[in-house]
């Protein structure tokens, strides 16, 4: 992986963009909206910041960006990236946009993605962004130019809330180019929309995943209002090969997060139409438990061969995590890490 940093210093534009650490010049930085500030050094990183007060009479949504303006152009084929990010106003923020732009054509972005999800909270949080998938954030396949992503000049950044009058910041830690972004067979990516069954209707928003260390960590918000008794929320895991899981046996270790009170785990076929593996546990273990899968077997979690719609998993390309509580404005989720078939 190469780290990408871009920090701020007294005013001056300093620091290093790559491991290699080569310099950045004052004007890599481009203020597009708001304000880009200077900060003290967290946790042995300079952070950027974009802030500033939104305007009080202003029709539609109010925007702050930035633009980085690398001093290499960079070749993101293949690649896919990885940004840590937070905000002091959580509660004013909700669109949030991450942009790449290829040298000779900055105004026709290669990439985009965006979310007026509540994404950004007070606590620093990974987000990865695969082109092509939905995730923390929504790929906009309409934005781009379809050009391939080769020669990458430019990454740009905005912030946005229909609220006027507001002071709204956004602080960026680090960007990471993820040069496998399957790595260990898996790939996290939102599934809402591809589950199948009933209770499709219960899943209101994509949950936030991010992995870190080898953990996957899957979190989401639980609705205030809410006339059925349990909120659900989950992700599709993608893995980068087909997998038989009539031959090989599915195992990682697993543990709750908050009031999770229900876990359920399917695996369906290629087609994504037939539920071919079904498991179910309640309520799940709140450490690090190991998990074993087998067709047709219990074991930590429970076979639900009622749920199976026939077919054989000979060739998974992914495992649905759906979770739920019954508690309103909650968060909640689960942590998996070692996840393999073997």
């Amino acid at each position: 992986m190469t780290k990408l940093f871009a920090m701020l210093m007294c005013g001056m534009i300093s620091g290093a963009l790559f491991a290699e650490a080569l310099p950045l010049k004052p004007d890599m930085l481009k203020k597009a909206q708001g304000d880009v500030g200077t900060l003290m050094e967290e946790d042995g990183l300079l952070t950027v910041e974009l802030k500033g007060v939104t305007a009080v009479e202003a029709q539609g949504n109010r925007y702050f960006s930035f633009n980085v303006d690398l001093p290499e152009a960079l070749d993101l084929t293949g690649k896919a990236l990885k940004v840590r990010v937070k905000t002091d106003t959580p509660e004013v923020v909700r669109g949030f946009y991450v942009r790449a732009y290829n040298t000779g054509d900055l105004k026709k972005p290669v990439w985009s993605f965006q979310t007026w999800r509540p994404r950004l909270t007070a606590e620093y949080t990974d987000i990865l962004l695969v082109p092509g998938e939905n995730g923390a954030l929504d790929w906009e396949k309409p934005v781009v130019s379809g050009a391939a992503p080769d020669s990458v000049k430019r990454l740009q950044f905005h912030i946005g809330t229909p609220q006027g009058g507001k002071e709204m910041n956004l602080k960026v830690k680090s960007v990471e180019v993820i040069d496998s972004p399957r790595d260990a067979m898996i790939q996290a990516t939102a599934g809402i929309g591809t589950y199948t069954g009933q209770g499709r209707s219960r899943f209101a928003q994509n949950p936030v995943v991010t992995i870190e260390d080898g953990v996957i960590r899957i979190m989401g918000k639980s609705a205030v209002e809410y006339k059925q008794l349990n909120r659900y929320e989950g992700v599709i895991l993608n893995f980068a090969e087909p997998i038989n899981l009539v031959q090989k046996k599915l195992s990682f270790d697993m543990r709750a997060v908050g009031p999770t009170s229900q876990v359920y785990i399917r695996a369906y076929d290629t087609a994504n139409k037939k539920t071919v593996m079904s498991f179910f546990k309640a309520p799940p273990p709140s450490e690090w438990t190991p998990v074993t899968l087998t067709v047709g077997q219990n074991g930590v979690f429970r076979w639900e061969g009622g749920v199976v719609d026939g077919g054989s998993p000979e060739a998974v390309t992914g495992i649905d995590f759906i979770f739920c509580t019954p508690k309103p404005g909650a968060d909640f989720g689960i942590e998996i890490r070692n996840l393999k078939a073997e």
